[in-house]
């Protein structure tokens, strides 16, 4: 039998030059994904302008408007037009500035990019000028002349109706409470990396944050609001010099939170902060996360920044070498003073006390007989209660969770590259109209083009290997909760079984000290009835070895 030919035909594209629009709209999806990266690249700008005191507000988690009021050295009416051009800049003049560079912004693309995509309104006054000046923005272009206003020496820059001439990129943009939370993000890592620079933030006339502190270790402590004192490390060695401030590890199995500034710009070097978390965990025997800022100086001509539009990564000389020093610094400074463990926090030897009236400790109704991998036993009047301390591990997991849900936020990790899964076309189908549910249970996604999905973060107990395999089959679970607001109840239900998916080897964060599970178990059996099935009690009179196999 004759297998049919089959003929294809290709018709010949003419090469053309793209518009001017669409060549900053491009531009503009690589600099500018949502609200926070608007104030990212705006505040950049006021920091570079030599700006001391700078405000944000916000409206509708920044999608509705977004402006940045700075007290810099502002722009002379003359560069307004330049100011909004692409590859336009004050901070580069010649091949030799790239080597070297010293400013947050040197592109020149980003006010172009931001008003390519939204409606701007910008207002700038310098010291020498005996009145302020105001120019609108529409679709990238200038809407009329620029026209004297009078306003404070700096620059008021109002971006409104984000990406409303780009619907393909604006449906992607998430609810404004989720908007929001990367706005607090970036504002907050901004703050950090600028102690001396007062930064506020405001959303809809209510105030989120004043940072006004001026050390870098006093900013540390006004960011994070820690109730500790910080560890502090500082080495210098040849062009290297690190200033960092830590939490005590006790104060990490709650969250995780670790920034790294390299010459004062906030960046996602894997390595470096690899380096970090190996030397905590080697410390910790593996348990949490740390927290801490980490701010490294290294000479100039070692960095290419210019490897990424929105300044996240870097590229270092040396990089191999700066990473076992930073290995070696932390090393030391997580080892020294030891890190406080409270006991009992071990596995203690199998001892069983076969007694009909056991000491009672002061804090629990039970008293500690043994734990081990498989196992946690107590005792109490009645006889001895064996517990897995998997379901206390949980539990505990499950509570933690509710907790921070009920404050609009949930116990999740970013992951420092985004997991790229590509999805079948079933499942892209289920994953669009969920992803608000998804980030409720901690997973922060969006679309990434064709069939894949970006996964931004992860729940905190959830190990980055699991991601992969488990959020499809999550997708299938959510489905008949599409587009509907679920009640507390159900959420709750979802994340039990978020948390019954993954097996235990592929969880973080959960191990428990022996004192932390008996303060679990205690709490378990008082407010919990249906954890009553998870324990096997053991009455004195019917006592077995056999109970212990």
């Amino acid at each position: 039998m004759d297998t049919p030919s089959v003929e294809f035909s290709f018709s010949r594209r003419e090469i053309r030059r793209l518009p001017d629009a669409l060549i900053n709209q491009i531009a503009a999806g690589e600099v500018v994904e949502r609200p926070a990266s608007v104030i990212k690249e705006l505040v950049e700008n006021s920091l570079d302008a030599g700006a001391s005191s700078i405000e944000i507000h916000l409206k509708g988690g920044g999608i509705e408007e977004i402006q940045v009021i700075d007290n810099g050295h502002g722009i002379p009416v003359d560069e307004f037009p330049l100011a909004i051009e692409r590859h336009a800049t004050s901070k580069l003049a010649t091949l030799s500035d790239l080597a070297a560079i010293d400013t947050f912004g040197f592109r020149g693309e980003a006010l172009s990019s931001i008003c390519s995509v939204a409606d701007v309104c910008l207002t700038s006054r310098t010291d020498d000028s005996p009145s302020g000046f105001q120019m609108q923005i529409q679709q990238g272009k200038m809407a009329a002349v620029p026209i004297p206003v009078g306003t404070p020496t700096g620059t008021r820059i109002t971006v409104s109706r984000l990406f409303h001439q780009v619907p393909a990129r604006r449906k992607f943009l998430r609810s404004s409470t989720t908007e929001l939370t990367h706005c607090q993000r970036i504002v907050k890592e901004l703050a950090l990396g600028n102690p001396g620079t007062r930064l506020s933030l405001k959303h809809e006339g209510r105030t989120l944050g004043n940072w006004v502190t001026e050390q870098r270790i006093d900013r540390f402590k006004e960011c994070l609001k820690l109730s500790v004192t910080p560890q502090v490390l500082q080495e210098v060695r040849d062009h290297l010099v690190l200033e960092a401030f830590t939490a005590p590890a006790e104060e990490t199995i709650a969250r995780a939170e670790l920034y790294l500034f390299i010459n004062g710009r906030p960046v996602r070097n894997r390595s470096f902060l690899s380096a970090i978390r190996t030397a905590f965990h080697e410390a910790t025997g593996g348990l949490g996360e740390p927290i801490g800022v980490c701010y490294l100086d290294i000479r100039k001509d070692w960095l290419d920044v210019n490897v990424h539009p929105q300044k996240w990564e870097i590229r270092c000389l040396e990089q191999e070498t700066i990473y076992y020093w930073l290995l070696s610094c932390f090393r030391k400074h997580f080892a020294a003073p030891p890190l406080a463990k409270t006991q009992p926090d071990s596995p203690v030897p199998f001892a069983p006390v076969f007694s009909p009236s056991p000491a009672f400790s002061s804090t629990y109704p039970f008293a500690f007989v043994a734990r081990s991998p498989r196992f946690l036993i107590v005792e109490d009047a009645h006889g001895l209660l064996i517990i897995n301390p998997h379901h206390l591990a949980d539990l505990a997991t499950l509570r933690k969770w509710q907790s921070k849900a009920k404050g609009g936020n949930s116990d999740r990790q970013t992951l420092e590259i985004p997991k790229i899964i590509r999805l079948t076309p079933a499942q892209l189908e289920l994953f669009l109209p969920v992803q608000d549910l998804l980030s409720s249970l901690g997973f922060e996604t969006q679309s990434f083009g064709d069939l894949d999905i970006a996964v931004h973060t992860r729940p905190a107990f959830c190990s980055e290997h699991s991601v992969t395999s488990l959020l499809p089959k999550l997708l299938q679970k959510l489905q008949p909760l599409a587009n509907q607001t679920p009640e507390p109840r159900t959420v709750n239900s979802l994340f039990k079984h978020l948390l019954s998916s993954i097996p235990a080897e592929e969880r973080e964060g959960q191990e428990l000290s022996t004192h932390e599970l008996l303060e679990e178990l205690a709490r378990a059996i008082q407010y919990e009835p249906e954890f009553q099935k998870y324990l096997k009690r053991i009455p004195w009179a019917s006592l077995s070895l056999g109970d212990f196999q």
